[in-house]
């Protein structure tokens, strides 16, 4: 028996895994070769693919807030992490990372509380 999906979750559900590919991909160019394979300096670099990914991760949050997706919840999740240790990494190269690791444990607390609630 097919359980019906609904259009906001399924929304949600692409938001999260198109943020999760930016996260992949940023982190990629990031750890490959000084000044990364793709064409841009760190800071444009950051601000598109990570602060994307964070724009990203909230958005399918609030989307889907009154839905239950444990796909979302599940990656939304894993994108904190992947955004928080984004942070430990840079943490170590700018008084920056604390925005970072901030908007980490945000993402991992939405995740969290879409667990938790009970649509």
């Amino acid at each position: 028996m097919a359980v019906a999906v609904s259009s906001r979750v399924r929304v949600a559900e692409g938001l999260s895994i198109v943020a999760l590919i930016m996260l992949i991909i940023y982190g990629i160019d990031a750890l490959v070769v000084e000044g990364g394979f793709l064409p841009m300096d760190e800071m444009s670099r950051g601000m598109i693919f990570g602060g994307g990914a964070v724009a990203l991760s909230i958005a399918a949050f609030f989307i889907s807030l009154k839905e239950r997706s444990k796909l979302t919840s599940v990656l939304l999740i894993i994108n904190g992490v992947l955004i928080l240790i984004g942070g430990i990494i840079s943490s170590q190269q700018s008084a920056s990372a604390y925005g970072v690791l901030s908007m980490g444990i945000i993402v991992i607390i939405m995740g969290i509380i879409k667990i938790i609630r009970k649509a």
